[in-house]
């Protein structure tokens, strides 16, 4: 098991063979495991938790609620989800409407707020925070939420992979040496205040804790806090490599941020706050009271509010953090004291620290400053503390989205056990510090696992196994000896399909190879063991665009959001050639990368892979011009994605408009795209399926003003089969997918085990020429299924047999929770297309509709399943 953190990904091949999680693999509950959680930088240095003694594997809720709790000292390993909610019950009370909540209705943006539990015996709604102004309301609320798990001293909890979830149910940490790692807490009564904390600290008997490390989780949906300490404190608490995500459905601040993120408090609390990545939030990001704060290498962004609010006897040094799209970054007139390095002030750092401080950097937000903050005594303070001088602070940088150093999936340090069957070791000089991140201490790195694939969520199985001897050093990450990589067998319309076959891979380490290997005449396996940043290598244009009513209506709404202006068609200068530019636009000057609009040509016979994360393309897309191709656990991202046409991210076009054949599109992730995600165009796809990726629209700028992503897929073609499998597709507003559109095309797609989560707009749009059977899908907060677009031919079954008579088998129903109506029409038509094609749509078996878990590992990049 590999918990390194940026290892050289050629050392962890063999081993991790790309199944089970994405980053670690599968513990078996079986021989003597032990888990190396490696060390803790900064005050919970010397943390060891449950130590060194057996691991258990707790499988019902009522174990680990006793694991946890008990006086032994504990390794718990969470190797599935424990779902909490309904376990407990449901409570309905009077509750408090706040004057915000109200003035979200009123406002009626499309985001919800919050209403608010009060405490118990509040009846005036006088002593409850967060009730402000109320009037009462009728709240219900899952009980197990408000009730934490409590975690005693000399306790490790840490998950394998992506596997350690906790759904409903926070952590009372109420002891010392305790760490927490690799786990994944969400859907805490999101809808209410006081719904429930993630993690609260606070000793018995109101003694501070000591040795507190919480490292590498993810904290969503929650309630209230996602982190706190009480008034106790925590005198010893190092708070590392986190992912606060903030997105949700309910928020104070109406526009779908969470507002209550973190209270640092207590007279003995001390804590190293060390690159976390905190987004989409609007305020308590943190808030700090009586408190001493080291706050090094994290990462702002896409934030609505403050981040630092620092109160009464706090002193805080905020050093080497990175700040993007954050319009407060401390509250201005909080009344701690604050040190804010500057290009002046290095002087006091050298003389406390004996160091330079790193500086902050500021992009697209507010003013950090601590002129007048008492800086001296806040420098002071900090250096007094002895463990804050151990942290080696990075400078500021921005975190790729792709990142594999935050939240859950990657560790660092090292564990052994006695029944796994493959063991690769790297010495120190194999792990790579990465500039703007804060390492774990440890550098050896044991890799063991047994390569037993884990069952997909739908029915395509994608076995995936590599292999390799490797030569690393400190600087590079090339494997140097040959390689053999399995990609699996493609479902639906690309089954036989092949890429590259069983060639020796490649390993590109420069632009200009990957651009020559993906296009030349040669069948290629290419493997992508790092990202690729095309930004800035092709320059950059500025010009004449156009800004649509949509963005001009998104700006006077001035919700939080931005929308999206337009580049022109070349040549349009009358502004009315270019799609996404209606008649009332008006010019704008717009200013775009040049590489996202020149994607890189993928030529036939050509398998492109990714290893576990670390295969990113960054600012640029794909046109896929051959036949026989395999993409495959590979993300996209960041493609101009302020503007209409600023880039697609997967462009499916034969060359001279002849339609490719054999195209397989497989745990893909695509993210922060201008344009569209896939297109597939009028030359049309013979045999392309889309299976088990991540098509995720959370986006900065929308043509919808939400945050949602509007275009998402356009599947056109004179001649188009496509098989969409087992993919997730959220936080979209439109076209997802858009099929067909014009009478002289034919585009059959046969849409099964897809979920569809968090859709403001429509999914389907089955326009003319377009065949389509939809089965097994689950809608979850989908405002518009289907247009009902009647000129297309679109198969919704109502009853399994549905599908008997055309495709040889059952269909499987389609389930909807929150979302409108999926309605078919012309379904005749369908079933007549659709017949001809049995082995490709009737040929496999397709499971019955669910809604992926957070913790499922068989969509995106990172697990082949």
């Amino acid at each position: 098991m590999v918990w390194a953190s940026r290892c050289p990904l050629a050392v962890l091949v063999a081993a991790m063979a790309l199944v089970g999680e994405p980053f670690l693999l599968r513990m078996q509950a079986v021989g003597a495991t032990t888990i190396d959680t490696g060390t803790a930088p900064g005050l919970a240095a010397g943390t060891t938790g449950g130590g060194s003694i057996d691991p258990v594997y707790p499988t019902t809720t009522d174990e680990l609620i006793a694991y946890l709790k008990d006086s032994e000292p504990r390794v718990v390993v969470l190797n599935q989800e424990f779902d909490f909610r309904g376990t407990e019950g449901s409570t309905t009370e009077v509750g408090c409407r706040p004057d915000y909540t109200r003035e979200c209705m009123a406002e009626n943006n499309g985001y919800q707020s919050q209403d608010v539990i009060l405490n118990d015996g509040d009846t005036a709604m006088s002593q409850t925070g967060g009730c402000s102004d109320g009037t009462a309301v009728n709240v219900t609320f899952d009980n197990a939420a408000k009730d934490f798990m409590v975690v005693g001293s000399n306790k490790t909890l840490v998950g394998e992979g992506t596997a350690g979830v906790i759904v409903g149910k926070g952590l009372w940490i109420d002891g010392d040496n305790v760490i927490v790692q690799n786990i994944h807490i969400t859907d805490l009564n999101p809808h209410l205040v006081w719904g429930g904390d993630a993690i609260y600290m606070q000793g018995t008997d109101d003694r501070a804790m000591e040795n507190v490390w919480l490292d590498h989780l993810k904290i969503s949906s929650i309630g209230r806090q996602m982190l706190v300490t009480g008034f106790a404190g925590v005198n010893s608490l190092t708070v590392s490599n986190c992912e606060f995500d903030g997105v949700t459905e309910y928020s104070a601040s109406c526009d779908g941020r969470h507002y209550w993120t973190m209270i640092l408090s207590g007279d003995d609390t001390q804590v190293s706050l060390l690159n976390n990545y905190i987004h989409h939030v609007s305020g308590r990001a943190p808030k700090i009271d009586s408190s001493v704060v080291h706050a090094a290498n994290n990462y702002w962004w896409n934030c609505s509010g403050h981040a630092f609010d620092i109160g009464d006897d706090a002193y805080v040094l905020i050093e080497g953090n990175y700040f993007d799209t954050e319009p407060t970054p401390n509250v201005e007139d909080s009344t701690g004291s604050l040190f804010v390095p500057t290009d002046s002030n290095q002087d006091q750092c050298q003389a406390d620290l004996a160091r330079d401080c790193p500086l902050n950097v500021l992009v697209n937000s507010g003013t950090l400053s601590s002129e007048d903050r008492n800086e001296d005594t806040a420098i002071a303070t900090v250096a007094a503390v002895a463990a804050f001088l151990t942290v080696d602070v990075a400078d500021a940088a921005e975190l790729y989205l792709v990142s594999d150093n935050f939240g859950v999936g990657t560790l660092s340090g090292s564990t052994a056990s006695s029944s796994t069957t493959a063991t690769t070791t790297s010495d120190a000089n194999s792990v790579e510090e990465t500039v703007g991140t804060v390492q774990p201490a440890g550098s050896s790195v044991e890799v063991g696992s047994e390569t037993g694939t884990t069952a997909a969520e739908a029915s395509a199985t994608t076995d995936t196994t590599v292999t390799a001897e490797t030569t690393t050093t400190s600087t590079a990450t090339t494997t140097t000896t040959s390689t053999t990589t399995s990609t699996g067998e493609a479902p639906g319309f690309a089954a036989g399909t092949t890429g590259g076959g069983s060639v020796d891979p490649v390993y590109p380490t420069t632009i200009d190879e990957l651009s020559t290997y993906l296009s030349d005449a040669e069948a290629r396996v290419i493997v992508l063991q790092q990202t690729f940043n095309f930004t800035d290598t092709e320059g950059s244009t500025t010009e004449t665009g156009c800004r649509p009513t949509f963005n001009q209506e998104c700006i006077a709404k001035n919700n939080g959001y931005k929308s999206q202006d337009v580049i022109l068609m070349d040549g349009d200068t009358a502004m009315s050639q270019t799609g996404g530019c209606d008649s009332d636009g008006i010019a704008v000057e717009v200013t775009y990368d040049n590489a996202a609009k020149n994607p890189l040509v993928v030529a036939s016979n050509k398998t492109l892979i990714g290893e576990g994360l670390t295969g990113v393309l960054y600012g640029k897309g794909l046109i896929i011009e051959g036949s026989n191709v395999i993409v495959q656990n590979v993300h996209i991202t960041n493609l101009n994605p302020q503007l209409v046409w600023g880039g697609d991210a997967i462009t499916i076009r034969g060359a001279d408009d002849t339609a490719p054949s054999g195209i397989w599109v497989d745990h893909v992730k695509i993210s922060s795209i201008g344009r569209q995600m896939v297109v597939v165009n009028f030359s049309g796809a013979m045999g392309l399926t889309i299976s088990n990726s991540d098509f995720d629209g959370n986006t900065e700028y929308s043509a919808s003003c939400d945050g949602h992503h509007y275009w998402t897929f356009l599947l056109y073609g004179e001649t188009t089969q496509i098989s969409l499998v087992g993919n997730y597709i959220h936080e979209t507003s439109g076209r997802s997918p858009k099929i067909g559109g014009t009478a002289d095309q034919s585009v059959i797609v046969h849409a099964a085990n897809n979920y569809f989560d968090d859709n403001t707009g429509h999914a389907f749009d089955v326009a003319a020429s377009a065949y389509v059977l939809a089965e097994g899908n689950y809608f979850a907060s989908v405002v518009t299924p289907n247009l009902n677009d009647t000129d297309g031919n679109f198969l919704v079954p109502d009853a399994a047999s549905d599908c008997e008579a055309s495709i040889g088998r059952d269909c499987e129903l389609n389930v909807l929770a929150d979302s409108g109506v999926l309605a078919g029409y012309n379904e005749d038509a369908v079933t007549t297309q659709i017949s001809s094609f049995q082995t490709q749509i009737g040929g496999y078996a397709i499971a019955a509709a669910a809604q992926f878990t957070a913790s499922s590992d068989n969509f995106g990049v990172g697990a082949l399943a």
